[in-house]
């Protein structure tokens, strides 16, 4: 699933990119060659080339596989190469962005009855609307794997990672709100619509746009005469940063991608072609290369809205993991090293005296013990009940929210979501680990429900058709675990040898109260 967050990803934002290059090279030519729309074809397969042998209506776009081609070989070169072609291509996207929101205000073309309704098509909308878009978030995570070059990563990690998603969410707030309130949304369309909102203002007024046929008169780069010059001017460029912000998306969505799979064989968990490292540049060819072939396939010959359906679900799915995971790990403590080898071979009514200990942690220990205060004894006895009833809890909910979507039977809803009123009361009713010194999530396990609950609540937005492609991708990952990544796993021989050797090295002598009795220290 973390392939369909970025593989996945670079098609989709490689596909945006060629509509908005399309868009760009059609102004300047206009511009330069005044001329009929049938003068300039030749932009319109580049982005919409039909291939009528795979079905009526069906097109490909062979422009978006240019700048996943130019990515892939500016990441092949090498990794300093890579972050500064990055580190560029951030800073214009940013200001693009700032452009159009000083823009907006500076003008006052933002109209607040843009803004009305709010809410057009209702809650269920805006559930769907925030599935489709859910996968600007991903990248966030890669943050992480910056850790072992952070200083104090303990205390910097977190708020570097919290604090990019709030400084994000703010810049997607503000832009949605500045483009929308620029004009109606009808003349805002799926393709471009930050360069359409800058044109219908500098073309139009906000009455004229309202007209049946404001989209051949607002959204025309040559007409006459121009309202404000700055978002005549500013709309070319933004159609012309525009391609660079998104060359920028593109290019970490690829980035991201390969680093998965050389980290999945360094663990034996997928192939070891993806591994390996060129000697010179320092960077995982063989995975840069495929994963650019496959991102390339994928932008060229799927449209963007299935691309986009997919990817959410993807991401969604990949959260709802993490939550997950953080209950498994504070509910489950086998899954966790223990503080120390003696503290499971202890009876909880003995008395005990244990090799290699020290007094401190020895009177520590058998006090913890004897009066039950371990939270570890108490949450051992959870067993693998967390994992089941969080599986219950997830999947009940996705049940009942994809009902709800599309307007099923309503019984089926019900109980589906009285399975998940249920297992959420049996998860908080568990004895859990006590939270770690370091940075943790706070009210475990209460926030991450919710948060596996919202999840569940978009994915259920979702089209169904996403839902099948999911299922045939989670199909194949399974295949290729089962058939190559169980058996050549690291984690499974490396824990293997551990246990050996805890065997070997530690040898607890656990004597109970009565045997104390008489006992002869000098022996």
């Amino acid at each position: 699933f973390l392939t369909l967050g970025y593989g996945f990803t670079a098609s989709a934002v490689a596909r945006s990119w060629a509509e908005y290059s399309a868009n760009f090279l059609r102004n300047v030519l206009e511009s330069l060659i005044p001329g009929s729309n049938d003068d300039y074809v030749i932009l319109e397969y580049l982005t919409k080339l039909p291939l009528p042998f795979l079905g009526e209506g069906y097109t490909c776009s062979p422009l978006s596989t240019v700048v996943i081609a130019l990515g892939t070989v500016i990441q092949v070169i090498g990794a300093k190469e890579s972050t500064k072609f990055n580190n560029a291509m951030t800073f214009l996207n940013i200001s693009v962005l700032a452009f159009v929101v000083f823009a907006g205000f500076g003008t006052q073309t933002v109209n607040i009855d843009n803004l009305q309704p709010f809410f057009p098509h209702g809650i269920g909308g805006v559930a769907q609307g925030a599935g489709l878009a859910f996968f600007s978030f991903i990248g966030f995570d890669m943050v992480a794997c910056l850790s072992e070059e952070v200083i104090n990563p303990e205390r910097n990690m977190p708020i570097g990672i919290v604090g990019s998603i709030l400084i994000c969410t703010g810049i997607y707030v503000i832009i949605t709100l500045v483009v929308v309130g620029l004009a109606p949304v009808n003349l805002l369309g799926q393709d471009v619509p930050i360069t359409n909102a800058l044109f219908a203002n500098a073309c139009c007024t906000h009455e004229e746009q309202l007209l049946e046929n404001a989209a051949g008169q607002c959204l025309n780069s040559m007409c006459a005469p121009i309202l404000h010059s700055v978002m005549f001017y500013g709309g070319r460029f933004v159609s012309f940063g525009a391609i660079f912000g998104l060359t920028s998306g593109t290019f970490t969505s690829l980035m991201g991608q390969p680093r998965i799979w050389y980290r999945m064989a360094q663990d034996g968990l997928f192939f070891p072609i993806f591994g390996r490292v060129n000697e010179v540049t320092q960077v995982p060819t063989a995975g840069m290369i495929i994963t650019g072939i496959g991102a390339a396939l994928l932008a060229c010959f799927v449209e963007l809205s299935a691309l986009a359906s997919l990817i959410s679900l993807g991401t969604l799915m990949v959260f709802t993991f993490v939550c997950a995971g953080v209950i498994v790990l504070r509910l489950c403590p086998d899954l966790t090293k223990s503080s120390s080898p003696f503290e499971d071979d202890c009876d909880n009514s003995s008395a005990c005296l244990c090799e290699h200990s020290t007094i401190l942690f020895h009177l520590k220990t058998c006090t913890e013990l004897i009066f039950g205060r371990s939270s570890r004894r108490l949450a051992q006895n959870n067993g693998s009940k967390p994992i089941l009833f969080i599986l219950l809890y997830t999947l009940s909910a996705v049940i009942g929210f994809i009902v709800i979507a599309n307007e099923w039977h309503s019984a089926t809803a019900y109980v589906a979501f009285a399975i998940t009123m249920m297992s959420a009361l049996a998860i908080m009713s568990m004895p859990k680990l006590p939270p770690p010194e370091t940075f943790s999530c706070p009210l475990v396990p209460l926030i991450p429900l919710l948060g596996i609950l919202s999840n569940a609540y978009m994915m259920g937005s979702l089209p169904l058709v996403a839902w099948g492609f999911a299922a045939v991708w989670f199909a194949m990952g399974a295949i290729v675990y089962f058939a190559y990544g169980i058996r050549h796993s690291s984690l499974q021989s490396r824990h293997s040898i551990d246990n050996q050797n805890e065997s070997a090295q530690y040898q607890p002598l656990c004597l109970s109260s009565e045997n104390l009795v008489g006992y002869d220290s000098t022996k």
